[in-house]
């Protein structure tokens, strides 16, 4: 009989760290927020992000972090699919998301200083300018119809 935690370790490695961050709202609304979910692997060569997310809860989208790290299990950005050693998170309330979706995976509570750090420098290249117009994040432009739009995401599932 195998040993399990041998079993294991082959399907795991790395250690994550995921967290969420809140950026104030665009263009002096301050209640229309923007929140970004990241998660980074911490022993990658130049501690890149595996996986993130944008949200504006404003506009009726809730965070989740389940979605988040399901993407970088799935679709690493190196090698094939894992589960990591570890996830360290900020907040019992990311490790619930996590756990709904992932109950396999063990999550540590404590500071998760690279999310921070790269998550800022993502938001730079995700979150619109203070003087980009609300118009140059709209997803139907001229010529393209909703119907068209969600016809290309019904293909994609």
């Amino acid at each position: 009989m195998a040993d399990l935690k041998s079993a294991q370790d082959r399907f795991t490695q790395d250690r994550w760290q995921a967290g969420r961050i809140t950026f104030p709202g665009r263009g002096g609304d301050e209640a229309d927020t923007w929140v970004i979910d990241v998660v980074v692997v911490e022993e990658a060569e130049d501690e890149d992000i595996s996986a993130i997310a944008r949200y504006r809860p404003n506009r009726g989208m809730t965070p989740d972090m389940g979605p988040v790290i399901e993407r970088a299990i799935r679709e690493p950005v190196d090698g094939l699919p894992h589960l990591p050693a570890v996830v360290r998170v900020a907040t019992a309330e990311l490790a619930a998301e996590i756990r709904k979706v992932r109950p396999e995976v063990r999550i540590l509570i404590g500071p998760t200083p690279l999310v921070e750090d790269l998550g800022s420098e993502a938001a730079e290249e995700i979150l619109p300018s203070e003087d980009e117009g609300e118009e140059s994040w709209q997803w139907l432009t001229e010529g393209v119809t909703e119907a068209q739009v969600k016809r290309l995401f019904a293909a994609m599932d």
